[in-house]
């Protein structure tokens, strides 16, 4: 009887894989000017950072910060932006594992329109 093994190697590729990122905002006019938001967010890239920057409704940067993402790549935060023009303004996340306001990847850009209804106080 002859016995006779084949050897044969398993190769296993390295991808990341995103969960479908999903960001929930409320907001509502601060006491003073402004606009108080909540933001309940997922699907980041675990115990990392989120950036994110508030555009303006013709598209010009108005506000910026980040956020640090817990075990499952979410975080539940409160934010306050400051008097702009009225109108639909759009937020957008994206990871930013080294605070550099620079995506680390494409794959994971998750941009939300958010309604100013806050009017403007005349000075």
């Amino acid at each position: 009887m002859t016995l006779s093994l084949l050897s044969f190697n398993l190769y296993f590729p390295i991808i990341n894989v995103f969960a479908e990122s999903k960001v929930l905002i409320s907001s509502h006019c601060g006491p003073e000017e402004g606009i108080n938001i909540n933001i309940n967010a997922n699907g980041f890239f675990p115990n990392s950072n989120v950036s994110w920057v508030m555009f303006d409704p013709q598209l010009n940067p108005l506000h910026n910060g980040y956020f640090a993402t817990n075990s499952t790549g979410g975080f539940n935060e409160d934010t306050f932006a400051e008097p702009s023009l009225p109108g639909e303004h759009t937020l957008v996340f994206f990871d930013d594992s080294n605070l550099n306001y620079r995506m680390d990847n494409e794959k994971n850009t998750y941009p939300v329109p958010i309604i100013n209804k806050c009017p403007l106080e005349e000075h």
